[in-house]
């Protein structure tokens, strides 16, 4: 046998395969139809659910009561604003001065041992 007589075989065993393959499968198009209806629900189903929740917080904030006078934001103070007071700040607070001492500094560590 030649190269070419062992293509044809292959050929032919390959096609014989696609055709038992063909008539076991069930055709693509109602197939992809029955997906497409399933797909279809599930997208109904879901912009439905998205419908209603939105609907539902807009009703919940539209009848909130509404609240008292909004203060100004100049009048707006930080919840966090004692982190910033660290101990040693004073000492870093401004530009030293030539005639003062660190022990001049009052003493935020009274009656705490040294060691």
């Amino acid at each position: 046998m030649t190269r070419q007589d062992d293509d044809r075989d292959l050929a032919a065993a390959f096609s014989e395969l696609r055709r038992e393959e063909e008539q076991q499968c069930p055709p693509f198009a109602p197939m992809r139809s029955q997906r497409n209806v399933v797909h279809r629900r599930s997208f109904v189903a879901v912009a439905a659910a998205i419908g209603i929740a939105v609907a539902f917080l807009a009703a919940w904030i539209g009848l909130r009561a509404p609240r008292g006078p909004v203060p100004s934001i100049a009048e707006w103070r930080s919840p966090t604003t004692f982190l910033l007071e660290t101990p040693g700040r004073e000492v870093l607070a401004g530009p030293s001065e030539l005639h003062r001492s660190i022990l001049d500094l009052p003493a935020s560590n009274q009656g705490r041992d040294p060691s």
